[in-house]
């Protein structure tokens, strides 16, 4: 292998190794002395080293894994067992995304809430509502020495 191509697939390694220490990519190019384009460059589909781009990924993601492990070990050591919870929740929602997370690919970004009830059900609601009102409204204290209800004379006021 030439001097200049072993010189590039060392630089390439070197840059998966930094990524795996838990730098970002402009930082690992950084240390031997790229830039980020280049090392896209070098990496996209139909190159020679392509393989390292799906190396570098898992490396990042190997790299968050182990800081997620260590602040979760960390915590629970120390008995802080709500941050231990969030790191396990984070490494959920975040890696296992599709089984545990918000599935962002389905979301448009719009949320439905509308629903639509008959006109029985709509009467059945607020017969309920009358027979229920006067017991909460006494448990609340909102009801007044002479029988009537504040909240009775507010709906018919307002």
């Amino acid at each position: 292998m030439p001097a200049a191509k072993r010189h590039k697939l060392q630089k390439l390694q070197t840059i998966v190794r930094k990524l795996s220490e838990g730098l970002t990519v402009q930082q690992a190019c950084a240390t031997v002395g790229c830039s980020d384009e280049w090392f896209f460059g070098h990496t996209r589909a139909g190159h020679e080293y392509e393989y390292l781009r799906d190396a570098a990924e898992a490396a990042m993601i190997s790299a968050r894994l182990k800081a997620i492990d260590k602040i979760g070990k960390a915590a629970f050591k120390d008995g802080d067992y709500k941050t231990a919870l969030n790191a396990e929740i984070w490494r959920l929602e975040k890696i296992y995304r599709r089984q545990y997370g918000q599935d962002e690919r389905n979301m448009l970004g719009v949320q439905n809430n509308t629903f639509v009830i008959t006109y029985e059900k709509a009467k059945e609601i607020e017969t309920m509502r009358q027979e229920l009102l006067p017991d909460v409204q006494a448990r609340l204290g909102l009801s007044q020495p002479n029988g009537s209800n504040l909240a009775t004379e507010h709906e018919q006021n307002g």
